[in-house]
């Protein structure tokens, strides 16, 4: 049953008498110009992702997804790669970067639909192995992780290493002539990784 009018009082007329009733206004309603509510189909309130901070980071690391009807959240993923969420609230969602992401969009998926970061996220380099774990000055090394993609610098016990070859996931460099026994760092425009343990360097 339709109001007469948009706002004004009325009876609404029952199967068991009359009642006063007054409609509620919409500024949906009429097309978007606002009429009167009655009537007015239930919307459904989409997921929004307005930030992810920090707005790099390497894998394991707990970022926060930023935005509006977040709650409830059936999947977090970046670029692609299925993430472990730790809380999930209507505003935000803390999530931990996953092993083997790359750099993308962040997308949030709910019963109500699904949302994506505007940005591009960018991934950290961090380094998980290299092998061998031991290697001569001038020797050769493979060096595993993620985020390794557009390294700008490797250094072996803080010495510049040449990079022969490099992806995402990994890179190989030559040990440098005045190395130590040290650890690796890869650096790339989003951060630097340091290897948990140290290459011996024979």
């Amino acid at each position: 049953v339709s109001a007469p009018a948009a706002g004004p009082a009325f009876d609404l007329v029952l199967a068991t008498g009359t009642i006063a009733v007054q409609g509620t206004w919409s500024n949906r309603a009429n097309g978007g110009k606002g009429a009167c509510s009655d009537g007015e189909p239930d919307y459904v309130f989409a997921p929004v992702v307005s930030s992810v901070s920090p707005a790099s980071a390497a894998a394991g690391t707990t970022v926060t997804v930023s935005g509006s009807n977040l709650g409830g959240a059936t999947s977090v993923a970046f670029a692609g790669t299925p993430a472990m969420v730790l809380s999930d609230t209507l505003t935000a969602i803390t999530a931990v970067v996953p092993a083997g992401a790359a750099d993308g969009v962040v997308t949030v998926v709910s019963p109500r639909g699904t949302a994506t970061s505007g940005a591009v996220f960018h991934l950290a380099p961090s380094i998980a192995t290299f092998a061998p774990t031991s290697a001569p000055r001038g020797g050769t090394v493979t060096i595993s992780g993620s985020g390794l993609g557009g390294a700008r610098r490797v250094t072996i016990g803080g010495k510049k290493a040449v990079i022969w070859s490099g992806t995402v996931n990994r890179i190989v460099v030559t040990v440098p002539a005045r190395a130590a026994t040290g650890s690796i760092a890869v650096v790339t425009k989003y951060g630097t990784g340091t290897s948990a343990l140290p290459l011996t360097v024979t």
